[in-house]
């Protein structure tokens, strides 16, 4: 396997509408990456699928323990053919995730997104971003790597930088023609923001409601091959690792790590999803198209 040097952190942006206090998190332990659940097919992180339903992910994120819980509802939206912004009636659980304030030895971040299906919710994303505090609380580059490949193989493709690499692993997916750098270029879509600053967003609703599967779909709207691409080269799962480390300079098995973010991407479910979406806002239009045409015809005089 290629020397892993180092990662680079990936932002994490979503956002969160009301949240609840809960009891600080304790330090750090990075064995918490090995002992989750998991399968070569179905990977996780801290026991969150790609699949799994609103219900299963609450009290896994609850038993975090951390300062925050928070959950945020949305409603799919659209423009209409008379550019008049419409909603869909039905609510459905966006964005689910806990945290760990910044005063917190170690800050730590779960944040799950769902795709947007009004009471038939699936896991669509989940990303997990830890930043240590102290200096005293850095570990282990060596170990970190160890945790991530004796639970989840071999990785499957790697994007060199300078002084640092990301990886990323790949569950169901079909063979592909991509090479490396590709697979990271079009199979693995970004959030948006900074994660410093997600809690302050969320607490003071200031930035609109993130959904990785719409997220998703604005790109394929921008991009018109970006969807046959991902869907014949990108489905299936993806996981991604970005790893921050404090002293590159130094031999490997003495390198240190100050935080990093593992982020599970459900590919194949988010285009699934996206589609029933699409199919939603088409009946919408249609419906609400044929009551404006029913209502115009109402009001042309009889000759």
């Amino acid at each position: 396997m290629k020397h892993m040097k180092g990662l680079f952190l990936l932002a994490v942006s979503l956002t969160v509408m009301a949240f609840a206090l809960g009891k600080r998190g304790a330090s750090f332990d990075v064995s918490a990456i090995a002992t989750s659940t998991t399968d070569e097919q179905q990977p996780d992180i801290l026991g969150i699928k790609i699949g799994m339903s609103v219900a299963e992910v609450r009290p896994l994120l609850r038993a975090r323990h951390l300062d925050q819980y928070a959950e945020r509802k949305s409603q799919i939206a659209y423009t209409d053919s008379r550019l008049a912004q419409q909603s869909i009636p039905g609510e459905f659980v966006s964005l689910m995730s806990t945290y760990a304030q910044t005063a917190s030895p170690v800050v730590e971040q779960i944040v799950v997104s769902m795709s947007p299906i009004p009471g038939a919710e699936q896991v669509a994303r989940v990303s997990r971003y830890i930043n240590v505090r102290s200096k005293e609380s850095y570990f282990s580059l060596a170990r970190l790597k160890e945790s991530l490949i004796s639970k989840n193989g071999q990785p499957s493709a790697y994007r060199p930088q300078s002084g640092q690499d990301e990886v990323i692993w790949r569950y169901n997916a079909p063979p592909t023609r991509l090479n490396d750098n590709d697979l990271f270029a079009e199979c693995i879509v970004e959030s948006e923001g900074d994660a410093q600053n997600i809690f302050r967003q969320w607490a003071t609703e200031s930035v609109a409601p993130y959904n990785y599967v719409l997220r998703v779909g604005g790109l394929y709207a921008q991009r018109p091959g970006f969807w046959q691409k991902l869907n014949n080269d990108c489905g299936g799962i993806y996981l991604l690792s970005d790893i921050i480390i404090v002293n590159q300079a130094v031999p490997a098995d003495q390198q240190l790590v100050r935080g990093y973010t593992l982020t599970l991407s459900g590919n194949a479910l988010a285009m699934e999803a996206k589609k029933r979406v699409d199919a939603t806002i088409a009946a919408d239009k249609q419906a609400r198209d044929k009551a404006n045409l029913e209502r115009a015809k109402s009001r042309i005089p009889d000759d």
